[in-house]
């Protein structure tokens, strides 16, 4: 222990609400507590304070601590100081309980992951390409125009009337005639390119797109004329007019500007910084062009830029043709300049979500997509594309995607890919898959098995090859671990994933991410949280084994839940063992979990128990699922101040979650919660099942099933899908008993409801206590065992006895109870007969189908007509365990039809009001029927339905099923272990005095309706 408070104060726990050791928990654990906040632990608690305080003198010396421990409590019926403002700053603390528990269905995989992973090679052993040939070609590069235009535009401009080789005849003879001297033979003229051109190329950063075209028309131009006279610079820098470069091979060559002869033509290839985003670029060619003008020159400029973007200051110095498809390639004016396109955004966003499929863009690849749309999606918007935030490495002629951006335009590829038509689409999956073929077979294969995963089709001999590589890729990077290349690739490859509930990942995607974060994980970190989208079972074949057995807790630790292993919880504990919610043992060290959110959002983890520090969830009061590896756990936080209305209280202690609840006579029963368990479906000798069962939790009285309580009660418990039982013997015959836990529900049916009758009106209802029922009514069997006559109309040892009275019955039970006391077997009170017939329902009828005569033996109709019945009825009583009629969800069978069944209460009318262990008016002429019969229409097989009559009548459709209620004995409470603080009362035995044969009708009117009823 650490500390000790430093004041210690005498504390009361009204209602047993809380354990000692929550208290000393929240005294005893972390730093050292001031006397308020002493205060505000125990409040919290829902403790209070007691007057009578005495000192550590006072206390015959005995320490702080001993004397803490050593206080017993006191009970009181005053409530806990929840109007107090310090008191309401302090979160309610939650307790938590498993609920539910089921074994989760795995799915078969049609093949095992093992099976073809093994089976794969690795590409790193094969010095070969894996693209297939009919992609591995040479890309053309598209044009901004095609030459055969481009090309007399260039003869223009850098052309004019030049002397050719042969005579000029006509010229020499003019000479001639006028006698002229002729000094020089005369040639003839053509239009040809001139001897000396000048061609200055503008390589600024915003020209990326279109250096590839500066390059090739450089080219196309030596081609045509020759390289001879052709001055070839480029502007250094982006400053037009000051420092040039020439290249000699590739050895750059800078000097400084120098203006050419006026007949010298100049043909300059640039945007004229009008994609620039800085101001003074124009302003920089504006003053180039005022120098050129100056020495008598207008040069021509081929702008890969829309006219929309032209400045009208540049026409004064330079004839500007527009370089782009569908140019008429002439010099621009006024008249052609301002118009624009309101839509330039939405051709980016068109632009960027074709290339969704694509790793890495080129310009050319680029400009292949882009002349699939319209022509107002013009040159200038590759340059904006390249400045989109979504994008990086712009400083290069390609571009690849930021990380976790690509996924944001999956949708929209999708839409735009279905808007093109089927040559179009075929043309961009041609571009996209001959681009990436020139870079590697892994991006390559990224890309085509991307296109495969989102439908689209594909040729044959494409999907064989993604079919080959992928599993050999994977098995590469699965197999060497410390590849630089290949981690490197597999991280971007994650990073550029796009996950669609229409288009999920294919198996090999997914083992790859499975890959990649595991190789990733950070051994610091409490857990590694996986994608909902990763299947539970996929993900578990890549998890590492362990050796040893691993015992993981799920443990309260104030308002949350703790997951760790069993070793770190109980390490971290400075005292005492842990509050454990779940625990359960493990073969292998990593654990799989899942669970929502404060928040909604729903998350997937897995935690290495040997390495990985606990892992905290906060859950709000309620229920929630979680699920651990292959079972789903659904927890019940519960907020002390807004407990259910049944409990008063509640309590956890080590292993033990306990609550209390409490009778109209202010007694305090303590139930212990027993979790749902896992079990194979063998519940009784020589039963046998593969299946495995969720056996639900349920409260009981004591912390644990491994014995009874008292020997009065000697036949052992089984656990089953509905819950505990046990096989009674009674007179030679096996009655199977249901253990019907505390708790509370609404009794009778709203105004709504069709069948309704003005006596079944809707108020809660709490049962304080559990009690035994019978899950079939009583048998002929077991009636003529004990009583040795057949009073049934309806012949059968496993049909229910009819025909009896409620005064007959009382005979039978007291048969029972004289030769077997420990029994004590009564009739049902209505309130129990009706929360068992429930179990949990709040419809009409126990099951969710439509009511009908397969599941309810009854008339068939849902009015009443004596001569009517459905052509399937059976118009007579059938087995209590009859296959035909499923049982509800506690395990009860026939609670709807078959016959009437006997109630202990006297007939009465409801309260509105909540009510406790009810059970009827004190006296009555009329005892309680429940649950219809086989003669009664749909109305009456209702849950709610109330039918009575005189306790000496009998007929052919009246029987009764068994009931036990709960007792609590000084002896059994003695044998309670240490700790477990139940509170011992005697159960209240609802119908005690209430067996008196008064057959009294008062009520004549009410008499008139039952004689009615009951005629044949």
């Amino acid at each position: 222990m650490s500390h000790q408070p430093d004041k210690l104060y005498k504390w009361q726990l009204p209602h047993s609400s809380v354990g000692y050791a929550d208290l000393l928990w929240g005294f005893y654990s972390g730093p050292p507590l001031t006397e308020t906040q002493q205060a505000n632990v125990a409040r919290l608690l829902k403790f209070e304070p007691l007057t009578d305080i005495k000192t550590e003198k006072e206390n015959d010396g005995k320490s702080q601590f001993q004397q803490f421990v050593t206080e017993t409590y006191i009970k009181t019926d005053s409530t806990p100081h929840s109007n107090s403002e310090e008191s309401a700053k302090i979160a309610s603390s939650s307790y938590f309980r498993v609920i539910h528990r089921e074994q989760k269905q795995v799915e078969d995989q049609s093949m095992s992951i093992v099976n073809w992973l093994e089976q794969a090679g690795d590409v790193l052993s094969q010095n070969k390409r894996f693209t297939p040939r009919e992609h591995r070609i040479t890309v053309s590069y598209p044009p901004l125009i095609p030459w055969s235009r481009l090309l007399p535009v260039l003869l223009k401009t850098l052309g004019g009337n030049q002397p050719g080789r042969n005579p000029d005849v006509d010229k020499l003879v003019k000479w001639q005639a006028s006698c002229q001297q002729l000094t020089h033979l005369p040639k003839k003229h053509r239009y040809t390119w001139k001897s000396q051109s000048w061609l200055l190329i503008d390589n600024n950063p915003d020209s990326i797109p279109f250096r590839q075209d500066y390059h090739a028309l450089h080219h196309k131009l030596r081609d045509w004329r020759g390289s001879e006279g052709l001055d070839v610079q480029f502007v250094h820098r982006a400053e037009p007019g000051k420092e040039i470069v020439r290249y000699r091979g590739k050895k750059p060559v800078y000097a400084q500007w120098q203006m050419p002869d006026n007949s010298t033509p100049l043909l300059i290839l640039s945007d004229l910084g009008l994609h620039s985003n800085n101001d003074g670029a124009v302003d920089n060619w504006l003053a180039f062009g005022q120098q050129l003008k100056q020495y008598g020159l207008r040069p021509t400029v081929l702008l890969p830029v829309a006219c929309r973007k032209l400045d009208l200051r540049l026409l004064h110095f330079y004839n500007c043709i527009i370089w782009d498809r569908h140019s008429n390639l002439k010099p621009q004016n006024s008249d052609s300049i301002g118009t624009t396109i309101d839509d330039e955004q939405q051709f980016i966003k068109t632009l960027l979500a074709l290339c969704y499929p694509a790793i890495q863009v080129s310009p050319g690849l680029l400009r292949s997509i882009r002349y699939l749309l319209p022509p107002a999606c013009d040159a200038s918007v590759e340059v904006a594309l390249r400045r989109q935030p979504h994008l990086k490495d712009t400083e290069q002629s390609d571009w690849s995607w930021m990380p976790d951006s690509k996924a944001a335009y999956l949708p929209e590829f999708l839409s735009q890919f279905q808007q093109l038509t089927t040559a179009q689409q075929q043309s961009l999956i041609w571009h996209i898959a001959t681009h990436h073929a020139q870079i590697a077979d892994e991006h390559y294969f990224e890309v085509l098995s991307e296109l495969q995963r989102l439908g689209i089709e594909l040729p044959d001999s494409i999907k064989q090859a993604i079919d080959d590589y992928l599993p050999q890729l994977i098995k590469s990077y699965y197999r060497y671990e410390n590849h630089h290349g290949l981690n490197n690739w597999a991280n971007r490859y994650l990073s550029r994933l796009a996950f669609s509930k229409d288009y999920p990942f294919s198996q090999q995607q997914q083992v790859m991410r499975i890959l990649v974060t595991l190789r990733n994980d950070d051994k610091t970190k409490p857990a590694i949280q996986w994608p909902e989208d990763i299947p539970k079972e996929l993900l578990r074949q890549f998890l590492p084994a362990g050796e040893p057995l691993q015992q993981l807790l799920l443990c309260q630790v104030g308002t949350q839940l703790k997951l760790s292993s069993a070793s770190k919880a109980y390490a971290e504990q400075e005292w005492g063992a842990p509050v454990v919610v779940l625990g359960l043992p493990f073969i292998q060290n990593t654990v799989i979990y899942a669970y929502t959110d404060t928040q909604g959002k729903s998350h997937t983890y897995s935690l290495d128990l040997n390495t990985a520090e606990p892992v905290m969830l906060d859950l709000l009061p309620g229920t929630h699922s979680i699920e651990i590896n292959n079972e789903i756990f659904e927890i019940e936080a519960l907020d002390q101040e807004n407990l259910p209305a049944y409990m008063a209280g509640i309590s956890m202690e080590g292993t033990y979650t306990s609550m209390q609840t409490r009778n109209n006579a202010d007694q305090y029963f303590t139930w212990y919660w027993q979790p749902p368990i896992l079990k194979g479906q063998q519940l009784q000798p020589n039963e046998h099942s593969s299946k495995v069962l969720t056996c639900p939790g349920f409260w009981w009285y004591r912390p644990q099933l491994d014995a009874v309580v008292s020997e009065d009660w000697p036949y052992p418990l089984y656990r089953d899908e509905y819950g505990l039982y046990a096989d009674v013997n009674i007179a030679g015959v096996i009655q199977r008993f249901r253990w019907i836990q505390p708790g509370e529900f609404m009794m009778g049916y709203p105004d709504d409801e069709e069948g309704r009758n003005s006596n079944e009106l809707l108020h809660k209802v709490i049962l304080s206590q559990g009690y035994w029922l019978a899950d079939t009514a009583c048998t002929q069997a077991l009636w003529q065992a004990v009583m040795g006559d057949k009073p049934s109309y309806f012949k059968g040892t496993e049909r229910p006895v009819e025909n009896v009275s409620w005064d007959d019955v009382q005979v039978f039970l007291q048969k029972i109870n004289q030769k077997q006391p420990f029994l004590d077997l009564r009739l049902p009170t209505e309130a129990e007969w009706e929360y068992a017939c429930r179990a949990g329902t709040k419809t009409a009828f126990n099951f969710k189908e439509s009511l009908s005569t397969a599941l309810v033996n009854y008339r068939g109709t849902w009015e009443f007509e004596v001569d009517k019945w459905a052509n399937n009825a059976l118009r007579e009583t059938t087995e209590v365990k009859n296959k035909s009629y499923p049982s509800n969800a506690w395990g009860l069978y026939q609670m709807h039809g078959n016959v009437l069944e006997w109630c202990q209460d006297y007939y009465g009318e409801y309260t509105s009001k909540q009510v406790t262990d009810p059970h009827g008016p004190a006296s009555g002429a009329y005892r309680v029927l429940r649950g219809g019969s086989w003669d009664d229409v749909g109305g009456r097989c209702r849950s709610a339905y109330r039918d009575c009559a005189p306790p000496g009548f009998a007929i052919q459709y009246i029987g009764f099923r068994l009931s036990r209620g709960h007792e609590y004995s000084e002896a059994a409470a003695d044998r309670l272990p240490d700790g477990a603080h139940a509170a011992v009362a005697r159960g209240t035995q609802a119908g005690d005095g209430l067996r008196d044969s008064d057959n009294t009708l008062a009520d004549k009117s009410l008499l008139s309706k039952i004689t009615k009823r009951f005629k044949k």
